[in-house]
């Protein structure tokens, strides 16, 4: 799994990225790939982004996301 992760090229946002609600988001979880989807965003002292996947959410910190540009989606 980490030899696959490895090899996916990433970039962080610059500072003035803007997530959006239902942006697409690639979970991979023990080298499966999920499609999750931000569901809302929280701006404070940083940027929490909450994101869904059928039954399940996930509270994550804006700073965790990498842009995928093969597959032209965010990646955590």
């Amino acid at each position: 799994m980490l030899e696959r992760m490895a090899s996916v090229p990433n970039e962080s946002f610059p500072d003035t990225w803007q997530p959006t609600i239902g942006a697409p988001v690639t979970v991979y979880t023990g080298g499966d790939a999920q499609k999750w989807r931000v569901s809302h965003i929280k701006q404070g002292i940083g940027t929490s982004i909450t994101i869904k996947y059928e039954y399940s959410e996930m509270i994550v910190d804006k700073s965790w996301f990498r842009f995928d540009t093969n597959m032209g989606s965010l990646v955590l």
